[in-house]
């Protein structure tokens, strides 16, 4: 069982690679000529779910406790590139069930991921704002698998932590609408990343990660001068990813979806200074994790709050 799978598509990670600016921070939005922006978010997550078999069940829970820093800048004819990279403090998946339990522990920083940005249509009276781009995502983060602290019955196994990369050079494809209407700029974002090429570790394990398709739909109202709440829904979509052992053996988790939720509000701080303050949720479609021997993922629920700030300094 691949024991992160279940929460790696988390709610916060929806449009990761839309551009983002001072007005609104809309995932459609791209930075003007000479313009430069940063940004950072903590983000707490926790989850719970349960693994079954044809002979047990055991509850699957997550705790996640993270940072993303992002910076962009905005270049010539509607152009912006995009850099960003998480750093994971906390990531604890506990699987308990009866006389056994296993916990496995995941830190340190993931992988970075470039985007450009391009502005076909800029937001006027002529039309709404139209945007494309790609997604390069290279292998910088620890990769290392976690190995499991296992206790079944009096006796303990110590475990190891792992890391958050996936250790293969991975890209995609970005597109975007949006249109502010006065008070209110609803927007829809696809997104597109390969699963890359096949992964093989140090014990002969090779990887075949999924594509993932993620679709986001949502608005934000401009309540005050200073203040803007955005609200997002998103449905990602994961294909099935394959594992071969050392022996020829092949499993398999089945393609799935996600879907989540999230509100945030906005408050302009100062000049060029926005606080970000969010919530939200995500479900997963029940589905099949492992099929040697069988094993199902269930009832799989996480919930979620972020803090941030984002800092443009313009020209």
């Amino acid at each position: 069982m691949n024991h992160a799978l279940w929460a790696t598509p988390f709610i916060f990670a929806a449009a990761s690679a839309a551009a983002a600016a001072q007005d609104g921070l809309t995932p459609t939005d791209v930075l003007e000529t000479g313009q430069l922006s940063v940004s950072a978010r903590l983000q707490f997550a926790k989850g719970q779910g349960d693994v079954s078999s044809q002979t047990a069940t055991v509850d699957a829970d997550l705790t996640q406790f993270d940072a993303t820093f992002q910076g962009a800048v905005g270049l010539i004819m509607g152009l912006e590139v995009e850099v960003s990279i998480p750093y994971q403090f906390v990531g604890d998946t506990k699987l308990d069930g009866t006389n056994f339990s296993q916990e496995f522990e995941e830190v340190g920083f993931g992988d970075l991921t470039v985007s450009p940005i391009y502005r076909i249509l800029k937001d006027g009276a002529d039309g709404p704002q139209l945007i494309i781009g790609a997604i390069f995502v290279a292998p910088t983060g620890k990769t290392e698998p976690a190995e499991p602290e296992t206790q079944i019955g009096p006796l303990t196994v110590d475990g190891e932590k792992g890391g958050i990369g996936d250790a293969i050079w991975r890209y995609g494809a970005i597109a975007g609408i949006s249109k502010r209407l006065t008070m209110v700029e609803p927007y829809l974002t696809v997104a597109w990343l390969s699963g890359g090429d096949a992964e093989v570790q140090s014990d002969s394990i090779e990887i075949e990660r999924p594509d993932l398709w993620t679709v986001t739909l949502g608005a934000e109202f401009h309540v005050a001068p200073l203040i803007a709440l955005d609200v997002r829904g998103s449905a990602q979509i994961t294909g099935e990813e394959k594992t071969t052992d050392a022996t020829g053996a092949e499993s398999k988790e089945e393609a799935h979806y996600t879907l989540s939720g999230q509100a945030q509000l906005y408050f302009t701080a100062g000049s060029g200074v926005t606080l970000i303050v969010g919530v939200g949720v995500a479900l997963l479609e029940d589905h099949e994790i492992d099929d040697t021997p069988p094993a199902d993922l269930e009832d799989t629920f996480v919930w979620g709050a972020h803090i941030g700030i984002h800092i443009n300094l313009g020209r």
